[in-house]
């Protein structure tokens, strides 16, 4: 049992760490000029695109490594269950979020993250991607 909790924990880990690199380097190469709709700060489709391959490519690592350090098959489960749930507990905002006010000029990689505005649609599937992807990985490990 604390052998899959450490696994979910890690796991967990990995996948934060993997998804603030990859978004911040994807961030970095797009720029604000095509991660934004001009003036504004919805994300375009420049972004969001590649941003659910990278969370699909994080949550497979994520889960591959959850299910590599757990005692059985439910580490990967588990793992799946807490991002399924704090992707609801992140997207519940963005259903009650006032408009973001207008952008002007290049932004730092930590000020667009807190100003980003995705569809809602994007944040119902994101959860959902998340947790698919975290089984994926996990059932790549045979035991």
């Amino acid at each position: 049992m604390a052998r899959n909790i450490l696994a979910v924990v890690i796991g967990y880990v990995c996948i934060f760490f993997f998804i603030f690199v990859t978004f911040t380097l994807l961030y970095v190469a797009l720029g604000p000029t095509q991660t934004f709709v001009p003036g504004k700060f919805d994300v375009t489709m420049t972004w969001v695109v590649p941003s659910f391959v990278l969370s699909i490519i994080c949550g497979i690592a994520g889960g591959f490594i959850c299910a590599k350090i757990g005692a059985d098959s439910r580490a990967a489960l588990w793992l799946a269950v807490v991002v399924f749930l704090l992707g609801i507990g992140m997207a519940l905002p963005e259903f009650f979020a006032a408009p973001a006010g207008e952008r002007a000029g290049d932004l730092s990689n930590m000020e667009a993250m807190m100003q980003a505005r995705q569809p809602i649609w994007v944040a119902i599937v994101n959860p959902i991607l998340g947790a698919i992807s975290v089984l994926i990985g996990g059932a790549l490990v045979k035991k």
